[in-house]
């Protein structure tokens, strides 16, 4: 027989050890999701609200702003940019077989 001890230092243990475990859990979702909140609520924002202001507000929403100056950016390279990239994605994959 075990002794009442043992089992309470046991228990102890194991709640630690999950403990430890869902805290490096959540630090690992907090590290992995922050610069995504960021990128997007950067992408609200103009320039001088996202160097002056709080990054992380929803104030001063510019969305369709910025989403209107990077479509006709150089008469519209980012699409030709993008294309690209889908291409290369979709190459890279299709090249391996």
């Amino acid at each position: 027989m075990s002794s009442p001890n043992r089992t309470a230092s046991t228990t102890t243990s194991r709640w630690l050890s999950k403990s430890a475990v869902n805290g490096a859990l959540v630090l690992a979702v907090v590290y992995t999701l922050l610069p995504l909140v960021w990128l997007v609520t950067a992408a609200t924002k103009d320039t001088g609200g996202l160097l002056a202001g709080n990054a992380f507000s929803f104030e001063d929403f510019s969305l369709g702003a910025n989403l209107s100056a990077l479509a006709t950016y150089s008469d519209g390279v980012y699409f030709r940019w993008y294309l690209n990239s889908l291409l290369y994605a979709g190459a890279a994959p299709s090249s391996a077989r």
